[in-house]
């Protein structure tokens, strides 16, 4: 999913970004990426890293219609990445090699978070589905575990994925493969030893690159590496090594993020992460106070949407705010909802609004920062709390669907409210209260929280889930009236984590 921002709403953030970061790159005389307005969206003028989310890789070049091959994918991801590496760093032997870095997902490493959000985003069906289903002689949907598929989109069997594991030229429906945790960890497996082979094999290329594969697996062989260069024997081959990855994130698009702190060796070249998952720009937001100077050059390659036959696009990092501010617009970009977090829309929001004023950027408050002081971070509540006000409308707050008013926990639509329901429990539809709301924005700062690679040194890598004793402000208030005064009379504090 990424983000659940409306593109319109998204749109506005991702000009002021690009028009920052030409600002700076014209101050300071950096010409690796664009320096004037029409210039934006331009790709950089030389690349010496290429970091990919494999994920969305494939989900892109994968056809719904057609069977493929995981060796036909392997293949277009293998040439689409060293077509961004710029010739003259791998044909020079001069400096350092050029990087490629392939990040699969490790399921075994995703935070609860996520299959907790997804759960509620992607109900399982209601007893009244189920029935229409079981009773409908002419239906041709299929129940598998809960939840309701197409017949052309029904989870693999057990028998379907052992076949799929034995050949990278087997072909076979990837949509049917994402539609279960079994399903992907082997089209995931087979992917990651099939582009280890393809880059491996690059016949007598002697193209000179460093991939490393960061697999689906763990343990001792979980990261690949291969050194291709002139000096080396068969293909070009210098060394082929195995070992266990530093640090256990799940998701490939946060080691993406995290190769991306590592030093780039040529100062006037730059690295790009290719994905199509917005939440990168989140993430990019929330690591640039502490990203060193030599990461500065930093891109983010867009590829479209599987549904779109429009161009990849290209953004630049460059002048992202590097003062704490990022991790407030990080913040109002999760607003729409994300993986890990549910929509706060229906509270009356709207984050464009916050930053059309003059200098919407830098008059933001700092909601989230860290430090070699506090490296977990500290919570800001005083720019929590301006940001949401800043972005209110004024308009009435959509109901939400719960069992106990008092919880702070809720559903936006009655059917996931149905599909959690236990024995006992009354589905009810109420208004909104400023204890839902507390609940999600305590969600969004653990968001903001794992983006930041807090609890690195943890297996699986990442924060646990904020304690119950962190109150960004006071409940007492009436949700209409804290969104229309909130700011003016709710003290700043600053709480570390």
């Amino acid at each position: 999913m990424g983000l659940g921002l409306v593109k319109k709403e998204r749109l506005i953030f991702e000009q002021l970004l690009a028009e920052n970061s030409v600002h700076q790159r014209a101050q300071c005389g950096d010409t690796c990426g664009p320096t004037t307005v029409k210039d934006i969206g331009a790709p950089p003028a030389a690349v010496c890293r290429v970091i990919v989310d494999a994920c969305p890789f494939f989900r892109r070049h994968a056809s719904t219609r057609t069977e493929v091959t995981a060796q036909a994918l392997a293949e277009k991801l293998v040439y689409y990445v060293l077509d961004l590496v710029s010739p003259q760093f791998m044909e020079n032997g001069d400096g350092p090699a050029p990087e490629v870095l392939v990040m699969f997902d490790t399921q075994a490493n995703m935070p609860t978070a996520r299959s907790m959000v997804a759960a509620k985003r992607n109900p399982l069906a209601t007893p009244e589905e189920l029935d229409r289903v079981r009773l409908d002689p002419k239906c041709t949907t299929v129940v598998v575990n809960g939840r309701l598929f197409s017949a052309e989109e029904r989870p693999f069997t057990a028998k379907e994925i052992m076949a799929l594991e034995e050949n990278e030229h087997v072909p076979f429906w990837f949509c049917r493969a994402m539609n279960s945790r079994a399903g992907k960890e082997a089209v995931w497996a087979l992917l990651e030893k099939t582009v280890v082979k393809v880059f491996a094999e690059l016949g007598n290329e002697k193209r000179r690159v460093c991939v490393t594969v960061d697999g689906p697996g763990t343990g001792p062989t979980a990261v690949t590496r291969i050194e291709r260069g002139p000096e080396g024997g068969t293909n070009g081959i210098v060394k082929v090594t195995q070992f266990a990855r530093k640090v256990q994130w799940g998701e490939a698009d946060l080691k993406a993020a995290d190769a991306s702190q590592k030093p780039i060796e040529r100062p006037n070249a730059a690295q790009v992460i290719v994905t199509n998952d917005r939440d990168q720009i989140c993430q990019q937001l929330i690591l640039s106070s502490s990203r060193s100077p030599s990461c500065r050059n930093c891109f983010i390659h867009f590829l479209p949407h599987v549904m779109s036959r429009g161009p990849a696009q290209w953004m630049d990092t460059y002048g992202f705010p590097t003062c704490g501010r990022g991790s407030t617009l990080a913040f109002l970009l999760v607003f729409g909802g994300s993986d890990y977090t549910v929509s706060m829309l229906g509270v009356g929001l709207r984050p464009g609004q916050a930053v059309e004023t003059d200098n919407g950027i830098f008059n933001l408050q700092k909601c989230f920062s860290v430090s070699e002081d506090f490296p977990r971070g500290v919570i800001h509540t005083g720019g929590v709390v301006d940001a949401i006000c800043r972005s209110f409308t004024g308009k009435k707050t959509a109901q939400v669907f719960s069992f106990d008013e008092d919880s702070g926990q809720f559903f936006i639509s009655k059917q996931a409210a149905l599909a959690s329901a236990s024995a006992g429990k009354t589905v009810r539809k109420r208004p909104r209260t400023l204890k839902d709301l507390h609940s999600q924005l305590k969600d969004v700062i653990w968001l903001l929280q794992y983006w930041s690679l807090a609890y690195s040194n943890l297996t699986p890598a990442g924060p646990p889930p904020l304690p119950e004793s962190v109150t960004l402000f006071e409940l007492r208030s009436p949700l209409q009236r804290f969104l229309q005064t909130g700011k003016h009379f709710e003290p700043a504090t600053s709480i570390p984590l």
